[in-house]
């Protein structure tokens, strides 16, 4: 969006993933191919000071990590 000219860099909410944590482990390393029953993500979220942060927070608990899929933040 900033490549295109549709938003400016003080307009835009980065956000990096930074880890990931998961997956069922056995006595012999981790299970493949198997859903793990918890699993965590820590991302780095830089808000600008222009940002509306009622608006990220609605934004993050809706459509990032909605409580229908099981998800908190």
């Amino acid at each position: 969006m900033v490549k295109d000219g549709l938003k400016t860099e003080g307009d835009m909410v980065p956000v990096n993933m930074v880890f990931l944590k998961g997956g069922t482990q056995t006595p012999n390393g981790f299970v493949m191919n198997l859903q793990p029953s918890k699993a965590e993500g820590g991302f780095d979220i830089r808000v600008p000071l222009t940002a509306d942060l009622k608006t990220l927070e609605k934004c993050i608990s809706e459509e990032w990590a909605p409580a229908s899929r099981n998800m908190t933040f």
